[in-house]
C-alpha cells in the first residue's frame, strides 16, 4: 500500500469517528413517546435502505446506546475495516475514492432525511417541539425555567410527560423559546 492511499484511509477513518454516528434515535427516544420513537426508528431503516446504499453500506444500530451508523460491511468504519474492504479491490485507490464519495454523499442525505423526520413528527407534538426548541437554543431544563418562570421540577414532569402542562404554564415556556403559540 502506497503512503497517500494510507494517509488517505487515516483520513477518512478520522471523518467518520466523528461524523458517522446519526443521533436521531437518541433524539427521538428522547422528545416521543416510545412508540412514536419505535415508529421512527421503522422509518429510519426504510430511508436507508430507499436511498440507493450500494451492499457493502447499511444502516447498522450500535450496541452500547441508540446510535445508528453506516457501516462497511456491518462493522464502523474503522483502519482494518476499510483496509480489509481494500485488500479484495482490484484498484484500491479507485476503491478508496468510491468509497468515501458514495458514504459522504449517503451519510448526508441520511442526516437530512432523519432529521425531517423528527421535524415532521414533532409538529404534532408540542412536548416534542418545546423539547426541539430548548436543545436548538442550547438551553439546559435550568436555564428555560429560570427564563419562563416555570420550576424545574414541573418542566422536568412536562418534558418526560409526566404531567401535562396548563395553557398559562405552556404559554410562559413558548414565550421563554421565542416562539408563539398557535391554536388550530
Amino acid at each position: 500500500m502506497t503512503e497517500y492511499l494510507q494517509k488517505s484511509v487515516d483520513d477518512f477513518v478520522n471523518w467518520c469517528e466523528s461524523e458517522q454516528y446519526f443521533g436521531q434515535l437518541s433524539l427521538a427516544h428522547q422528545l416521543f413517546t416510545s412508540d412514536v420513537a419505535e415508529e421512527l426508528y421503522t422509518r429510519f431503516f426504510n430511508i436507508a435502505k430507499g436511498c440507493g446504499l450500494p451492499e457493502y453500506l447499511y444502516l447498522t444500530e450500535s450496541n452500547s446506546d441508540e446510535l445508528l451508523f453506516l457501516g462497511l460491511q456491518g462493522a464502523t468504519i474503522d483502519t482494518d475495516a476499510v483496509m480489509e474492504f481494500l485488500s479484495t479491490k482490484e484498484n484500491p485507490q479507485k476503491a478508496l475514492s468510491e468509497l468515501i464519495h458514495t458514504y459522504k454523499s449517503k451519510e448526508l442525505y441520511i442526516n437530512w432525511a432523519f432529521t425531517r423526520e423528527i421535524y415532521k413528527e414533532s409538529e404534532n407534538d408540542i412536548i416534542a417541539a418545546i423539547i426541539l426548541s430548548r436543545l436548538e437554543k442550547g438551553l439546559s431544563i435550568e436555564e428555560l425555567s429560570e427564563k419562563s418562570g416555570v420550576t424545574i421540577d414541573l418542566l422536568t414532569k412536562i418534558e418526560t410527560r409526566k404531567q401535562t402542562p396548563s395553557l398559562r404554564v405552556l404559554n410562559k415556556i413558548i414565550i421563554a423559546l421565542d416562539k408563539k403559540l398557535r391554536l388550530v
